[in-house]
């Protein structure tokens, strides 16, 4: 589905709707145990237009959307999640993320099964380009984007630790033992 996904953001990129709702084709499944045709009309008008974003596979209240899944990308690194495509993290975050995102956030959060809803304003943050390179990437297996979406999308799925008191003391040191 990422393909889909990505081709549409990129054709529609300047024609985006106010909100885009990305959905699998299967009507119902395990991770989404209620018929999403039938829920799509109340989604939209439930949309929390503040944030931006929601994760429809958590909208009938079965599963928690309370909690993210949320690691340190060093033990994402260390050990990957299994069904993602993430084994590579450091290479896919450093060939297809980095330029637009900088270096790899100390935490990383994600949604499973990519079916999601999307303001056009988070979606435009992002230069086309962006998605253009995002799409090589998944046309020649890099990702699936699963682990991706939300990341893209949502600035507060990231997070970087403050370094500074541990860069001074590390400065520090260096300084002291430098001195004499």
């Amino acid at each position: 589905e990422a393909s889909a996904y990505l081709q549409y953001i990129i054709t529609k990129y300047y024609k985006l709707p106010d909100v885009v709702f990305f959905i699998q084709g299967h009507r119902c499944a395990t991770h989404a145990e209620f018929d999403m045709a039938k829920a799509l009309p109340s989604m939209r008008a439930c949309f929390p237009y503040e944030k931006g974003y929601l994760d429809l596979n958590t909208y009938d209240g079965r599963r928690s959307s309370t909690g993210w899944h949320c690691k340190e990308s060093t033990d994402l690194v260390k050990h990957p999640i299994m069904g993602y495509k993430i084994k590579d993290l450091k290479g896919i975050w450093s060939n297809l993320f980095e330029e637009e995102y900088g270096q790899m956030p100390d935490i990383m959060c994600w949604d499973g099964y990519a079916q999601f809803g999307v303001r056009k304003e988070l979606i435009q943050r992002h230069p086309v380009s962006f998605y253009k390179k995002l799409f090589k990437g998944v046309v020649n297996g890099t990702t699936t984007m699963e682990f991706f979406w939300k990341l893209t999308f949502l600035p507060e799925a990231v997070k970087m630790h403050d370094h500074s008191e541990e860069q001074f003391q590390e400065l520090r040191k260096y300084v002291l033992s430098h001195s004499r």
